[in-house]
C-alpha cells in the first residue's frame, strides 16, 4: 500500500513538473491574434525547443504513472492527492516567481492539505482494520 502512495506522489511531482515547463513554454509564444496559420507556426517552433520536449516526456510520464497508480489506489483517493498539484503551484509561484499569494489560496491550501491527509489515513486506517 505504501509503494502504491509513493507512486501517486511521483504522479503529481511530474505532474507538476510538466505544468511548470508548459507555463514556461507559453511565456515564449509571441501570438497576439490566433488564427490556423499562427498556430502551425507557434506549434512548429515550439516543438524544436528543450522545454517543449522535457514538458511533454514529463506529461506523459506522469500519465503512466497515473495509469499504474489508480489501478491499486481507489480513484476517489488517486483524484483527491492529484489536486496537491495546486499546493506546489501556489509554493511554486511564490517563492521562484515572487507571486502574492492571498489569504484565500492560503486557507484554500491548507484545507486541501488537510483533505488529502484525512482521505488517505482514512485508506490507510480502513484496510488496516479490515486486516484484523
Amino acid at each position: 500500500m505504501l509503494n502504491s502512495y509513493i507512486l501517486l506522489i511521483l504522479v503529481v511531482i511530474t505532474n507538476f513538473i510538466s505544468q511548470i515547463l508548459f507555463e514556461n513554454l507559453s511565456q515564449q509564444i509571441k501570438v497576439e491574434v490566433w488564427s490556423l496559420l499562427n498556430l502551425y507556426t507557434v506549434l512548429s517552433s515550439l516543438v524544436t525547443t528543450f522545454y517543449f520536449w522535457c514538458a511533454l516526456i514529463s506529461f506523459c510520464l506522469s500519465s503512466i504513472l497515473w495509469i499504474f497508480a489508480i489501478r491499486r489506489i481507489a480513484l476517489s483517493i488517486a483524484f483527491s492527492m492529484m489536486s496537491l498539484n495546486y499546493v506546489l503551484i501556489i509554493a511554486y509561484t511564490f517563492f521562484f516567481l515572487n507571486e502574492y499569494i492571498s489569504i484565500n489560496q492560503l486557507i484554500s491550501c491548507t484545507l486541501i492539505i488537510a483533505g488529502v491527509l484525512i482521505i488517505s489515513n482514512n485508506q490507510i486506517l480502513t484496510k488496516y482494520f479490515k486486516s484484523k
